[in-house]
């Protein structure tokens, strides 16, 4: 019966798009938590945790299991979830690329790609990618670069989103065009004080 089918597709739907809604807005917290397990700090001879010195990391030669736990849990999410997610996501609709537009797809998941313009049904998995870089990547480095990685990436982004405005609500691209001119003078005021606080112990 089309009538049932339809209200199905309808209450799947609705299913899918609160799931992903819920599994977006706890990627980037967890991502940050997730990648800040490889970042260790050396003090004396020992090695700790950079975002908890209450945690030894260990040594290859005296190694500590709780942070190993944490390590592999680390392993586990950005496999599974941190990076798991988008890529499963990313491979449904490179499989289904061609069938978008049709009925079907766009009652199961037309709430994630319809509101981007065709040709850039991708746009979603592009801005979780800048966000597992900017929120959970850069924490794994050194903080005296982060500002700098952050200030390239972030001014790619504003010029993609500046040029190609991929929503097709113009007060959301300019929106987007906003939040993405905002991070780049966030991480570019970053550098310029790092750039004085060096000048400032070098001075001393």
């Amino acid at each position: 019966n089309l009538i049932y089918w339809t209200r199905w597709q309808k209450l799947w739907s609705l299913v899918l798009e609160r799931t992903f809604i819920v599994l977006l807005l706890a990627h980037a917290p967890i991502c940050k938590v997730a990648f800040r397990v490889y970042r260790c700090t050396q003090v004396g001879d020992q090695r700790y945790l950079s975002a908890d010195f209450g945690v030894n990391c260990g040594t290859p030669l005296a190694p500590n299991a709780r942070y190993d736990l944490a390590w592999y849990l680390s392993v586990t999410m950005l496999s599974l979830y941190t990076l798991g997610f988008p890529i499963m996501l990313g491979l449904y609709l490179f499989l289904n690329r061609h069938l978008l537009y049709t009925f079907r797809i766009k009652m199961q998941i037309g709430w994630l790609f319809l509101h981007y313009k065709r040709g850039l049904e991708f746009w979603t998995l592009w801005e979780i990618a800048l966000k597992i870089y900017l929120m959970g990547f850069l924490y794994s480095i050194d903080e005296s670069t982060r500002p700098y990685f952050g200030a390239v990436v972030s001014c790619g982004a504003l010029t993609m989103v500046a040029t190609l405005a991929p929503q097709r609500n113009n007060i959301v691209a300019n929106l987007a065009v906003v939040k993405w001119f905002a991070t780049t003078v966030l991480y570019l005021s970053a550098t310029q004080l790092d750039e004085t606080n060096s000048e400032q112990n070098g001075s001393i």
